[in-house]
């Protein structure tokens, strides 16, 4: 059965490695549903900025923040997997290098807006059209830093922008000398790059014991297999042997990432065990589980509360926890959504006389997935309108033979991108107020 489960998984992964360069990720296959494909615990992936863990109840892997994840490891409930550099590298995700590259391309005054910050500096807003560019990795929803000699903030865009590809868009920002208007490009990718990093040592080794191998063969067809031209060419068969293994732990590596990435979710192997939860409950309808109740350090009346909710077949769009005590009660709303048949892990404080008298509930409402789903539906539609005006946008700042009208078209679009802008984002913000713990 072992034997058959893996010859699915190689299919599948043979069929993902094709276009693996070209695609940015933007979550990991659950760390349950990776164990079940026949991945170890240990050797979970886990998106970016999070480490694998082990919970020491059942030996289930768990994909946390590594903050969490220490904090979890010294209440004994977890042992951390990842190695201190992958915890490293988790806690400084944010200060990797940018994955694209921002080219600003023109500016202009925006009419009007001119005013004094004192008697001598004249401040003026300058609407500023620049271009993100990409290479094998594509960026979802682009972040920029906009400075000036008046100035100082971030801009989050919208839309993706595809790899190996260019996006013209605009940002507004107040100064008093246009020429010390810098752009800045925030976002960055880890798993897209180790994928990239992969792929290239496999290609790499694969070269190298190809060559070796060509070379023996070569030799020993010409000179005979006889046990003094083997003995001879040991050095080389010994650094086959070493090759072979290098390449089959980097492809199996590799294969590990791609398989937690693309698997494909209509695939169900019939012959496994019915999913379970962390604490080990099997997942038939919406399940929440206390898994640790400890009093705080320096207050004893208030607990430090880590739990579980997994979802049914349909999934949970808004997850809400109630978690009850003796003393008080409150809902928990978690920021993700949680796809079928999955678990979710996370935690809050509550005041309570003993452990045992808290309680979780779910507490998910219909009410707020309707909200969310319309709130998305919105978003969906506006960032259509926003890049058509991006397009048109391009179009006019790359156009070497500009119209005499030209000043006020860029006023105009840039203008509507930023208005669409303002409006995905406030609605952005609803949106997150709604999936955002409470």
């Amino acid at each position: 059965m072992k034997k058959i489960i893996v010859g699915i998984l190689v299919s599948i992964l043979l069929t993902t490695a094709i276009t693996s360069q070209g695609t940015v990720f933007a979550d990991v296959t659950a760390p349950r549903d990776q164990l079940e494909y026949g991945i170890s615990a240990d050797k979970v992936i886990c998106k970016e900025g999070y480490v694998n863990a082990i919970k020491k109840s059942n030996n289930t892997p768990i994909c946390l923040k590594p903050n969490t994840a220490e904090k979890l490891a010294a209440k004994g409930i977890v042992t951390i997997t990842a190695t201190q550099a992958m915890i490293d590298e988790a806690k400084n995700y944010h200060e990797a290098k940018p994955i694209g590259t921002i080219t600003k391309l023109v500016t202009v005054v925006v009419p009007g807006s001119s005013g004094k910050l004192s008697n001598k500096v004249n401040i003026a807003a300058y609407n500023v059209a620049f271009d993100i560019c990409t290479q094998k990795t594509a960026i979802l929803a682009p972040e920029i830093a906009v400075e000036s000699d008046s100035e100082s903030k971030s801009v989050k865009l919208v839309g993706l922008v595809p790899s190996e590809s260019c996006q013209t868009s605009v940002v507004q920002i107040r100064a008093a000398n246009p020429d010390t208007i810098t752009l800045e490009l925030l976002n960055k990718g880890g798993l897209a790059k180790k994928l990239t990093a992969l792929e290239d040592r496999v290609n790499t080794l694969k070269a190298e014991l190809e060559k070796v191998r060509s070379g023996l063969s070569s030799r020993l067809r010409d000179s005979g297999q006889s046990a003094e031209v083997l003995q001879s060419e040991t050095e080389n068969i010994a650094q086959i042997v070493q090759l072979r293994a290098d390449l089959n732990q980097a492809r199996n590596e590799l294969n590990r990432y791609l398989f937690s990435l693309n698997v494909i979710p209509k695939f169900e192997p019939k012959t496994l065990d019915i999913k379970k939860s962390i604490a080990g409950t099997p997942l038939e309808g919406i399940v929440v589980n206390k898994l640790a109740a400890t009093p705080g350090i320096q207050q004893k009346d208030v607990f430090d509360v880590a739990f579980e909710i997994c979802s049914g077949s349909s999934g949970l769009r808004v997850p809400i926890v109630i978690v009850a005590s003796d003393v008080e009660s409150k809902a928990v709303q978690l920021a993700d959504k949680i796809a079928p048949n999955s678990c979710q892990l996370s935690g809050t404080k509550i005041m309570a006389t003993t452990a045992d008298s808290i309680n979780v509930t779910s507490g998910e409402t219909a009410e707020k997935s309707t909200t969310v789903s319309d709130l998305e539906k919105q978003i969906t539609d506006l960032e259509k309108k926003i890049q058509d005006e991006k397009s048109s946008l391009k179009s006019l700042v790359h156009d070497p033979a500009r119209p005499a009208n030209f000043n006020e078209k860029f006023i105009e679009i840039s203008e509507n991108i930023r208005d669409y802008r303002v409006q995905i984002l406030e609605l952005k913000s609803k949106l997150y107020r709604y999936l955002s713990q409470g």
